[in-house]
């Protein structure tokens, strides 16, 4: 409707008007409180605007497809691209109970850090429990093997330091 509306052919509704800004703004439809036309509600949550956020959905759509096709866990996966991360830590956890015979109610999640930059570093499965990619630190950064150590300025501050296996 809204090609429709804008090529004249069709009368263009206030809803139609507010699709249109919305897209021009790279915002989903609705996050305007006065918009009549609204998507938001049926998007999951994310303060992204529109273009990141339908990147960020083909990839969640490539990694579900991948998992489907393998029909195993993947070996490192893209926690920030499940619509429900904690279902899927909560799986993991059930997984590891079975596995080592301890009580899930005795089961806490722990994270460890690695030096592998990316996924397709890691040659194994993880012994208990799974690797994830996809988190970020606000407010720091984390450098490579050869800037570790190195002294940098983040607003007039000096700061350094290292990761070590």
């Amino acid at each position: 409707d809204l090609e429709k509306g804008l090529k004249g052919q069709l009368n263009m509704s206030q809803e139609m008007e507010d699709l249109a800004t919305a897209l021009k703004l790279n915002q989903w439809p609705g996050r305007n409180p006065f918009s009549k036309c609204s998507w938001e509600k049926l998007a999951w949550p994310s303060q992204k605007n529109l273009m990141p956020q339908f990147a960020d959905m083909i990839l969640r759509v490539d990694q579900l497809v991948r998992w489907t096709n393998d029909l195993k866990t993947p070996q490192c996966i893209w926690l920030p691209g499940l619509f429900n991360p904690n279902s899927y830590l909560t799986a993991v956890q059930q997984v590891t109970a079975r596995k080592t015979g301890v009580a899930l109610d005795k089961m806490s999640i722990e994270t460890h850090v690695t030096s592998m930059w990316c996924a397709s570093e890691i040659q194994e499965d993880a012994i208990d429990g799974t690797y994830i990619h996809g988190l970020y630190i606000q407010g720091a950064r984390w450098p490579k093997k050869d800037d570790a150590g190195e002294n940098f300025s983040v607003s007039g501050t000096s700061c350094a330091g290292s990761l070590c296996d």
